[in-house]
């Protein structure tokens, strides 16, 4: 019985701390940070910062060092230290390197770039009770696959709602999906596909390989069949633009969507002109959010290009954890109720509220390719 009521008094400490947090911003009362004289916490961001994915991974460390950078110049304490690895896109290096750094670097969290990457790791972190976070990963089976997972980008459902509604909206009765063959992508198409249909629409799916990208076999269908509408799930900003390119080359005039896979720079460098008029669906960076104008300049200052909801989201994950640090310490259980407790932060990435599966739902919004970026789309 007393073991019980102890456990109570913890998470109802740890649940007010959460709130003190998001109410204030200096920790007072019962959000009491350990001494500074502590082992920080490691942090092994295991990220794709060469290969196919190495836009994203790039971006997500961008936003990561931009936010420990502000938390030494705010003046408050700093109780991580993050560790960088390689994975390549490669989920086998994905896990290879999440073992590594909870085995010989005593890692407590663990972040990851893609979807695939995050469900092959699970049964390491689950195993060593590690916290497993992505800013981005797109696939919804991630919500709910383990008890120490987390990721606070919205639901892939959200996005393929969004641009089903968008395209019904439009007049165009029938679509056609080309879907790269991961675990995000067909999460993606399989929501849509759900949403579409109960619209009234009908869409037909091609599948398409991520090693060779080439469909002008079934942009020829298309064509042939006056479908007026595509929309490209890539698991890849590069794949995305080659694409995009295909359809153009082709002249293909229909309307061409995608998801936040195509907000890079790269999507833009790879495909040109091509990409002019595609219209997104994505959780925007929240130019509101408290300190974003100052923010904002920051990032593009140092890394010469605008803040996406990739760094967003990364930026966002490191203060969080950073306060969950600063009560918790290395005690896991203590930093995954603190997540848990997590409601409404005015983020750079959005307002964000962690449900009990460890996800999060965030606001949508239509964004379109003008002049060599996305700006938000407000168009009939």
């Amino acid at each position: 019985m007393e073991k019980k009521l102890i456990g109570v008094i913890v998470l109802a400490l740890v649940l007010i701390a959460g709130l003190a947090f998001f109410s204030q911003s200096t920790p007072t009362g019962a959000f009491v940070a350990q001494d500074q004289t502590q082992n920080l916490v490691t942090v092994g961001a295991s990220l794709a910062l060469t290969g196919k994915a190495a836009s994203y991974g790039q971006d997500i460390r961008n936003g990561m060092e931009l936010a420990l950078g502000d938390i030494n110049k705010s003046g408050q304490k700093l109780y991580l230290r993050v560790l960088f690895d390689d994975t390549q896109s490669v989920p086998e290096k994905a896990v290879t390197s999440a073992k590594k750094f909870i085995e010989i670097d005593g890692a407590k969290a663990i972040i990851e770039v893609g979807a695939d990457d995050v469900l092959a790791t699970v049964p390491v972190t689950e195993a060593s009770k590690v916290i497993l976070a992505t800013p981005i990963g797109g696939s919804d089976k991630i919500d709910g696959a383990g008890k120490y997972v987390f990721r606070n980008r919205e639901p892939s459902k959200a996005t393929a709602y969004a641009l089903a509604e968008l395209i019904f909206a439009k007049g165009y009765k029938e679509a056609a999906l080309f879907i790269a063959t991961s675990s995000s992508p067909i999460s993606y198409s399989e929501s849509f596909l759900e949403k579409y249909s109960s619209l009234g629409g009908f869409a037909q799916r091609y599948n398409y390989s991520e090693t060779s990208v080439d469909v002008r076999t079934s942009i020829t269908k298309i064509k042939e069949g006056g479908i007026g509408a595509v929309y490209v799930v890539a698991s890849k900003d590069k794949d995305g633009s080659e694409i995009v390119k295909q359809l153009k080359e082709m002249g293909y005039s229909g309307l061409i969507v995608g998801g936040p896979a195509l907000e890079t720079q790269a999507f833009f460098e790879s495909a040109r002109e091509s990409v002019e008029g595609v219209i997104i669906a994505v959780a925007p960076v929240d130019v509101n959010a408290p300190n974003a104008k100052e923010i904002l300049q920051e990032y593009k200052s140092t890394y010469g290009k605008e803040m996406v909801f990739s760094a967003a989201n990364a930026y966002d994950l490191i203060i969080i954890l950073n306060k969950a640090a600063g009560l918790c310490g290395e005690d896991t259980d203590c930093i995954r109720q603190y997540l848990l407790a997590v409601k409404d932060y005015p983020g750079m990435g959005g307002r964000t509220t962690f449900n009990l599966n460890g996800g999060v739902t965030k606001p949508m919004s239509y964004k379109i390719a003008t002049e060599g970026k996305f700006v938000l789309y407000e168009g009939s």
